[in-house]
């Protein structure tokens, strides 16, 4: 019988291994911005055109020649304050990156107290390349009216940001995320239905073969601790996927919390069984849980 159960879950975890199924869409997928709406709180009257300043150190960058699209749409727009933002790091994102569809004149929406700018060019860079960025806003002229404090552009996996709100009169940002909470709540639970449901299967399979091997009696308790630990796990990866905490760390700091309730658990369910037995146990199977979990995420195996 034992012998049995654990063929069984042996054959099974293979198979899990296998598989390359990817989990959890919003957290699997790269991060992709395909525009960036800045909307200007506060603006003055005067206040006409805004622009993305960024590093000037981009490998994209050619000071050398404005843009095709900014010639052609601001043909006398002087442009000089802006080219001398160089000096701090910093240049024209109009200027110097190819952007037909984007518009940095403000236009101002009905019933909205703000003016916005739309960059519409895939802008996917501004999350891995550039880090931070400031905001430029000019009068009818081009001159510069103020150039907003450094930003740094955050991002949530499964919240991506798709805009920023600058408020002129404070200098401050504010990065809203343009999913709503219940897009938000469908991330979460899709992370745990779906991510959960495979990772569950899979590492309570691996921890029931250890328990087999430990000659670990009624392993269905097992199962019961491990199903329990393991929705504790997944709901708290699947924060960690919105809240941009590094996977390593955080499942590090999950997994010595899992050995500790694992390990109670089975210290009061087991009265019987040595307690050394049970903490080798308890670290060998959560050790192997641990690191085939670290492989299938390297491998993007159920990776969340």
């Amino acid at each position: 019988m034992y012998k049995k159960t654990a063929v069984f879950f042996l054959f099974l975890g293979i198979i899990l291994m296998i598989v390359p199924f990817s989990a959890g869409a919003n957290s699997a997928m790269p991060m992709e911005i395909k525009s960036l709406v800045v909307a200007i709180e506060n603006a003055p009257d005067e206040a006409v055109y805004a622009d993305l300043l960024i590093s000037n150190q981009l490998p994209f960058i050619d000071t050398s020649k404005r843009s095709d699209s900014f010639t052609e749409k601001y043909p006398r727009f002087p442009g000089s304050e802006l080219a001398a933002c160089q000096a701090g790091g910093y240049v024209s994102y109009s200027m110097y990156v190819d952007d037909p569809s984007s518009d940095m004149t403000l236009q101002k929406l009905s019933g909205d107290s703000s003016v916005t700018a739309v960059f519409a060019k895939d802008m996917t860079f501004i999350l891995y390349d550039i880090q931070t960025l400031k905001l430029a806003v000019m009068d009818k002229d081009g001159h510069i009216l103020k150039i907003s404090s450094p930003f740094r552009f955050s991002y949530k996996r499964g919240m991506i940001t798709r805009g920023i709100d600058y408020h002129y009169d404070t200098d401050k940002f504010d990065s809203p995320p343009r999913d709503s909470s219940f897009n938000f709540l469908l991330h979460l639970l899709g992370g745990v239905l779906i991510m959960g449901l495979y990772r569950m299967v899979f590492s309570v399979g691996m921890e029931a073969i250890a328990a087999i091997w430990f000659k670990i009696p009624t392993v269905g308790f097992v199962v019961l601790v491990n199903l329990f630990t393991q929705v504790f796990l997944t709901v708290g990866m699947s924060l960690t996927t919105v809240y941009d905490i590094r996977y390593f760390v955080s499942v590090v700091i999950f997994e010595a919390v899992i050995f500790v309730i694992e390990l109670v658990a089975y210290c009061v369910f087991y009265k019987n069984i040595r307690f050394s037995k049970l903490l080798g146990y308890t670290f060998t199977a959560n050790m192997i849980s641990f690191v085939l979990g670290l492989i299938m995420n390297c491998f993007g195996i159920f990776k969340g």
